[in-house]
């Protein structure tokens, strides 16, 4: 008995990259939030850990993950896990984490009081 089938694309399409902030973990929702909306995702939403979207192809999202008392005025610092998925190449998904980063920037805070 033969059995057909057809060879299947990789998708979805997945990309990664990362970045240490200088703002304390709480802020890192708000940023990862902004940073979201600023590159251009639809439907943006926000939770405690981060921020995520879409465009028509791509799900992209921020999740910040906690560093203990290792950011500014001695409190827990944050890394920004920056992920997308396409489901149509992977340069769309390279795309994305790459318009997020930027978005990001480098924020840093200025003030612990």
């Amino acid at each position: 008995m033969t059995v057909p089938f057809e060879t299947a694309n990789a998708f979805p399409a997945l990309w990664l990259d990362r970045k240490q902030l200088r703002i304390p973990m709480g802020h890192c929702a708000g940023a990862a939030f902004e940073a979201v909306k600023k590159a251009g995702l639809r439907e943006a939403n926000k939770d405690a850990e981060g921020a995520g979207g879409t465009t028509a192809s791509v799900r992209g999202t921020i999740r910040c993950v906690r560093l203990p008392r290792a950011g500014p005025c001695n409190a827990d610092g944050a890394t920004a896990v920056f992920i997308a998925t396409s489901d149509r190449s992977l340069q769309d998904a390279k795309d994305i984490v790459q318009r997020m980063s930027r978005a990001l920037g480098d924020p840093v805070l200025f003030d612990c009081n």
